[in-house]
């Protein structure tokens, strides 16, 4: 939806960050996209129709990862340090459990497009997504982009989300870019991820555009690891 904005309005829009996220499907195969790819629209359809016009979100919970987690998928998930068996990582994992557990019902409509438009058919990739009456299209923008991605994402592959250097007119010297060893929810909630990943983008955001950067400066943007 941020990229979206950033293209239907591209001067009310300064830096953008993508995290986790999914913009050319077609570039890589996940999990998500492989579930949206097989099950006939149909199916989502009797789910929105079961639902009175919504998608219970505890329907569709399973859809983003296992229906069972583990002590060991939340330690890995978390990026903690404390052993499963003590104090500190029964309240973490007390915290983690319910926060898992509460989820949002969403709109059929949105949960339809969704499916349909971004999955199915690709179209924010394309420039055949309408926003507000007009086409989408990703090379209008210009801004400073950087993308965050993780190695083990179940939901966005890497490739779905760097395809987007492609697509814009951002600068090169303007486009970041990290991959670090983790799952999808390490990217927002884990312990190493917070304390060196987010640090370093929100300094990005704080800076000052490129006008033109050497080989060197590049390369400190562009931080694959």
């Amino acid at each position: 939806m941020a990229l979206v904005y950033a293209a239907r309005f591209p001067t009310k829009v300064r830096k953008l960050v993508l995290a986790g996220t999914s913009v050319h499907i077609t570039s890589g195969s996940s999990a998500l996209s492989m579930l949206a790819d097989k099950i006939p629209p149909i199916v989502f359809h009797e789910l929105v129709r079961l639902g009175d016009g919504l998608v219970p979100g505890r329907k569709v919970l399973k859809f983003w990862g296992p229906e069972s987690i583990t002590a060991e998928d939340i330690q890995q998930l978390l990026q903690t340090e404390e052993p499963i068996d003590s104090a500190d990582f029964r309240k973490l994992e007390t915290l983690f459990r319910a926060w898992h557990a509460w989820t949002v019902d969403l709109p059929g409509t949105f949960f339809l497009e969704v499916v349909e438009k971004l999955y199915k058919r690709n179209e924010i990739a394309t420039g055949d997504f309408v926003a507000l009456g007009q086409q989408i299209h990703l090379e209008k923008i210009r801004i400073p982009l950087f993308m965050l991605a993780a190695t083990d994402d179940e939901l966005a592959t890497h490739q779905q989300l760097f395809a987007a250097d492609n697509l814009v007119s951002t600068a090169p010297q303007n486009l970041g870019k990290a991959l670090i060893p983790c799952r999808h929810v390490g990217l927002f909630m884990g312990k190493r991820t917070l304390e060196d990943e987010w640090p370093h983008i929100v300094g990005w955001l704080k800076r000052q555009p490129l006008a033109n950067a050497n080989q060197a400066e590049i390369q400190t943007i562009a931080r694959i690891r």
